[in-house]
């Protein structure tokens, strides 16, 4: 089945499983290393649900495709065969605004011209079905990042066992204030330790047997 046909056909059943407020087609082109355009999906207040498909002329071309909010965030991300590709995005509270989506080439898994593709969206206002978290809203463009400065503070490493060599130590402290470390000593030995530290004194090691 051609990449048209079978859009057309997936189409139908969208807008049939509820009323649907708002449609359109898409086309274009990816590479085997660049997304295709933004394609416009316009949003109104009480609409609840975004479906899309999208599919290659060379079924075999393995695609992604994504939608994205007013704001330019990724909400759903397609990619679960090679092509078609589709996508359902449904929420009480969708905001109102100029969605997005894209096709994109899966890495590696674009084989052959032509990379030409065609696909189409529904929009509509019945119950919403999976409802995600929410999303924001505003115009499209690129994210904003946030960045808090932490309050995690670190030393420099220190050994703790000179003789033995552990594997993936685990740091635990007390309400006494006592720094406890304890990993394992490879899988064939069968023996971890475990290093207390107390807050006055000195290290000491205790060996435990595993089972």
């Amino acid at each position: 089945m051609g990449g048209g046909i079978l859009v057309a056909a997936l189409l139908t059943l969208f807008v049939g499983a509820a009323g649907a407020t708002g449609t359109g087609t898409f086309s274009g082109t990816i590479t085997p290393s660049a997304c295709g355009p933004m394609n416009d999906v316009p949003v109104v207040q009480g609409d609840t649900t975004i479906d899309a498909v999208a599919a290659e002329y060379v079924s075999a071309n393995d695609i992604v495709l994504n939608l994205y909010s007013p704001s330019g965030t990724v909400l759903v991300n397609g990619d679960t065969l090679t092509s078609p590709e589709s996508i359902h995005y449904a929420s009480a509270n969708l905001a109102p605004g100029t969605y997005h989506l894209q096709v994109c080439p899966f890495q590696g898994g674009v084989v052959t011209a032509p990379y030409d593709y065609t696909g189409a969206w529904a929009v509509s206002n019945g119950p919403p079905v999976g409802t995600p978290g929410s999303d924001a809203g505003g115009e499209f463009g690129p994210p904003t990042i946030r960045r808090v400065t932490g309050k995690l503070q670190f030393s420099n490493a220190t050994v703790v066992d000179a003789q033995r060599t552990e594997g993936e130590p685990l740091n635990h402290f007390d309400a006494n204030g006592n720094i406890w470390e304890s990993g394992p000593w490879g899988t064939t030995t069968n023996n971890s330790f475990i290093h207390p530290r107390p807050t006055t004194g000195s290290l000491s090691t205790s060996t435990a047997r595993s089972a």
